[in-house]
């Protein structure tokens, strides 16, 4: 099944082929009222290749306006037209492809009771990938790795080396573009869609570094928020811009990447009492952040609200209720249900809450203990990741391996055996991970 990303902020890879217009104020007959006066309109005759039914393709006259197409004839004023071609996701049972598209031509002229002839043509643009950051390595499993019953041991299909000093966590904008939180050298990485789709060595697009008041200091969580804003959270706790928050917007983040290498600063810093070692962060259904403080041992909630500019305290205070849970917590996930999740890594645990949606508070927690694939040797999880069928991807510290626990093995608590296991990167120690695109019923790319 394909499906548009268009106009839908949240989902990634929203790739289009849209070239300058020129002329032209076209404008459909939109069925309310008489119809086009005789003479102004024309016919443009529409072929789709590479996807089932119309693909997601759309005729932007010279005032902006865009007028969506159907595969087959379309009646349009006479002018001139770009015609975009927008990307679509195709449904993958782990992780969706991503197909671009392109227009020929990409210009079109419509020509008063006359019909002009187009084509729109879609190719995959880029696989979907679990990623996962091994020492100065950006690792890639596709589908096909994903899915294989006994695993993948070669440490997956694609590489992206020279990932900086030591690359913690990863996150992907709303273009499908990677962000690596590199802790060790106090920056940000950026790399585009093309890159990711011809991965190999090379340094990154384009690299923000920590401003002249520490605005990065071991980075480490890293999140999107609805808005194309980046929250980055540190997690050293001396020196300049110790345990913060900071956001940097859409705007600055365009700016830092056509700048190549910048030291912007960010555009809010929250320092709050309640940050102790942040070590991953998430969005909520409601736009609440929840923050893992890795050496507080406790699980922090920001409502959306309390998300601005200063010292700010916590909106709830989450502290172990269960044996041993948030012990060293790190990587928050929300799942399709809006459950809450998080590592316990010094416990061996995954815990899971349930948010109130009166309140928007944390339940009482769910653990489960997790095991590798013999069901006694206890794994060390970090990061955390959902895919498409709602099963808990988990990066292994102590076994370096990615685990996979089905959704039907953590409904009850107690233990979870991984039903696989990715290995062979090297080691994962304290990594977080990420799919691109992530699942699209998650409430926020995470």
């Amino acid at each position: 099944m394909q499906k548009s990303i268009t106009g839908k902020i949240l989902l990634p890879f929203a790739v289009a082929a849209l070239l300058s217009a020129c002329g032209g104020d076209g404008d459909d007959d939109d069925g309310g009222g008489p119809g086009p006066t005789p003479g102004t309109t024309g016919t443009l005759n529409l072929t789709v290749n590479g996807v089932d039914g119309d693909g997601d393709v759309v005729a932007q006259n010279a005032q902006g306006a865009q007028i969506p197409l159907e595969e087959g004839a379309n009646t349009l004023t006479k002018g001139t037209y770009t015609l975009v071609v927008n990307g679509i996701r195709e449904d993958g049972a782990i992780v969706d492809s991503l197909l671009a598209g392109s227009a020929a031509p990409a210009t079109v002229t419509i020509t008063a009771d006359e019909t002009t002839n187009a084509t729109a043509t879609y190719a995959t643009g880029l696989a979907g990938r679990l990623w996962v950051p091994v020492a100065t390595t950006l690792h890639g499993y596709d589908e096909t790795e994903l899915s294989a019953a006994a695993g993948d041991t070669d440490g997956g299909s694609v590489t992206i080396t020279g990932a900086g000093t030591t690359p913690f966590n990863v996150a992907f904008d709303a273009s499908g573009n990677m962000w690596v939180a590199d802790g060790g050298a106090d920056a940000l990485l950026f790399y585009s869609v093309d890159q990711l789709g011809a991965p190999g060595s090379g340094p990154p697009d384009a690299t923000i570094n920590a401003d002249s008041q520490g605005s990065l200091n071991v980075p480490v969580g890293l999140a999107f928020d609805g808005d194309g804003n980046l929250w980055v959270g540190n997690f050293s706790d001396t020196g300049a811009g110790a345990n913060t928050l900071v956001q940097y917007s859409a705007a600055t983040l365009a700016a830092a990447v056509a700048a190549g290498t910048s030291a912007p600063s960010p555009d809010i810093t929250i320092d709050s009492p309640d940050l102790n070692g942040n070590y991953g962060h998430a969005f909520d259904d409601d736009g609440n952040l929840w923050v893992a403080n890795n050496r507080g041992n406790t699980l922090v909630r920001f409502d959306a609200a309390s998300l601005v500019d200063g010292t700010v305290p916590a909106d709830q205070t989450v502290t172990a209720k269960g044996t041993g849970n948030l012990a060293a917590p790190r990587s928050p996930a929300v799942d399709a249900d809006g459950n809450l999740w998080v590592s316990s890594r010094n416990s061996d645990q995954v815990v899971r809450y349930t948010i109130d949606p009166a309140t928007g508070d944390a339940g009482s927690p769910l653990d489960v203990n997790v095991f590798l694939a013999n069901g006694t040797t206890a794994v060390d999880p970090t990061g955390l990741a959902f895919d498409n069928a709602g099963d808990l991807w988990i990066a292994d510290s102590v076994n370096d391996a990615v685990v996979k626990y089905t959704a039907a093995d953590l409904t009850d608590g107690g233990s979870a055996s991984a039903a696989t296991a990715l290995t062979g990167a090297g080691n994962i120690s304290g990594v977080l991970i990420g799919f691109n695109p992530p699942p699209d019923d998650l409430p926020l790319a995470q």
